[in-house]
């Protein structure tokens, strides 16, 4: 089992230039004067990290129900939310950086403190955090032979979709993107859960904070949107 973990961990992370974009190659062409294609404006750019999110939220929204049930035997998710909605990871985003419980509003003194530059980066980098846990839960997925890998393994490909609209929209701004989140982030003693219980409790809280992230995404840049030109 540690074997395939470690050779899990070596490859690059989905979450490190999820565009795949050769950022050299795209400031040499525009210093050369190549302007044929027209910038996007700010609204196009939020828009399509909203439609990037919210395909991704419909995703992970269609699993809740029966991934809560099968691993809690819980009566409905909301009970199980409610019951541990108040813990979270201390290397996931914090109440401070997404100061919202899941499907709750933002509060408009949140919203109205925004700005779309700094938004940009530091959404990238609170949903690397997140990639960084949802690529262990799926790993997991796969050593414990899970009901849900191709669920999660789905939901890492989306949230790779996100980011890397959000790159797009740093790129097209000029904007220099946070220091890229490690792996090392999430420590041994949380990647490696053996007993079933708290592993799934651990995943819930991951799961649970990517859809947060999600409605935190589309909430902030639906507000900013209406408040571009």
């Amino acid at each position: 089992m540690n074997s395939r973990r470690k050779s899990r961990r070596g490859p690059k992370p989905k979450w490190v230039n999820p565009c795949g974009i050769n950022t050299n190659f795209i400031r040499n062409h525009a210093l050369q004067g190549h302007h044929e294609v027209i910038p996007l404006s700010d609204r196009e750019l939020m828009q399509n990290v909203i439609l990037a999110a919210r395909n991704a939220l419909i995703h992970s929204n269609g699993f809740k129900d029966s991934y809560v049930q099968k691993s809690f035997s819980a009566p409905s998710w909301q009970d199980h939310h409610q019951t541990w909605k108040d813990q979270r990871l201390r290397w996931l985003p914090s109440w401070s950086q997404i100061p919202k419980h899941l499907h709750e509003q933002l509060e408009q003194t949140h919203l109205k403190q925004l700005r779309m530059d700094t938004s940009l980066s530091k959404m990238y980098s609170y949903l690397q955090k997140i990639a960084v846990g949802l690529e262990q839960v799926v790993l997991d997925q796969a050593v414990y032979d899970g009901d849900f890998i191709m669920e999660f393994n789905e939901a890492e490909y989306k949230l790779k979709a996100v980011l890397c609209e959000l790159q797009v929209a740093m790129l097209e701004r000029g904007i220099q993107p946070e220091e890229d989140v490690s792996r090392e982030i999430m420590t041994s003693d949380v990647r490696d859960i053996e007993d079933t219980s708290y592993r799934n409790l651990r995943d819930w809280y991951i799961y649970r904070d990517y859809m947060n992230g999600l409605e935190y995404v589309i909430h902030s840049f639906d507000h900013l949107k209406d408040q571009a030109k």
